[in-house]
């Protein structure tokens, strides 16, 4: 499975304080392979891969568990597409994605890629949207009890490993991990998925969710869940 980031983007920028219907409206994009499903929410979408025809479902399980619940007027979907079939990433992709994604001035990235090593490029340009008023949720990877893979590693990036009913998920990491989110038994179409990929997205939707349903910004509605997660002890960067 490859890693998934989620960046949220708050500040400056202005976008979050766009209404719709007096409602906050959240753009939220995915840096990620192709999707194909015609999920509720018009989707804008830009590809770096030369063969948009070879997709799985990686993209689709994660909007529809991004999405779950959410009303689509109060969201704009974009969708970065970087991620072949083979679930190999090019790094020069990657950079103009994230690129795009900050002119794009969006509320929200799911990035669902990540790395063993990490890379000074990639790094700068992550520090950047986060300098520029972005909050970065990365999954973990799916490297068992150890840690979290790069950017998600970042101590500016929030980093989502994977729980099931009874605790951590065998395969997470835990090492670097800020927080956990469901990312086993997740039902997509028939199917059941499982990695950390799918923790991100959950994590994501819980602070739209709480910040749209609260009327409180996303960075009040990430410090509220992140924090609760840690006082719990289910989470801690260290």
């Amino acid at each position: 499975m490859v890693t998934l980031i989620l960046i949220l983007v708050f500040g400056h920028y202005g976008s979050i304080n766009q209404r719709r219907e007096g409602k906050r409206i959240i753009k939220v994009g995915i840096i990620d392979g192709v999707s194909t499903d015609h999920i509720k929410f018009k989707i804008k979408k830009r590809s770096y891969i030369s063969n948009t025809q070879e997709v799985d479902n990686h993209a689709n399980v994660v909007w529809s568990v991004l999405t779950d619940g959410l009303e689509y007027k109060n969201i704009q979907c974009f969708e970065y597409s970087v991620i072949t079939s083979d679930g190999v990433i090019d790094k020069r992709n990657l950079i103009k994605a994230l690129d795009k994604a900050k002119s794009d001035h969006l509320n929200i990235i799911n990035f669902s890629g990540g790395f063993y090593m990490d890379d000074l490029e990639i790094e700068q340009k992550v520090n950047g949207l986060v300098k520029s008023g972005v909050i970065f949720i990365a999954a973990a990877g799916n490297t068992p009890q150890g840690i979290a893979d790069f950017p998600a590693r970042m101590n500016n990036v929030i980093s989502v490993g994977s729980k099931n009913s009874k605790g951590i998920s065998n395969f997470s990491p835990i090492k670097k991990v800020d927080i956990f989110g469901k990312g086993e038994e997740v039902r997509y179409h028939g199917e059941i998925y499982k990695g950390t990929s799918f923790a991100a997205p959950y994590i994501a939707n819980k602070i739209i969710a709480y910040s749209l349903n609260q009327d409180v910004c996303i960075r009040e509605a990430k410090k509220e869940i992140v924090d609760f997660a840690n006082q719990q002890g289910k989470g801690k960067k260290d």
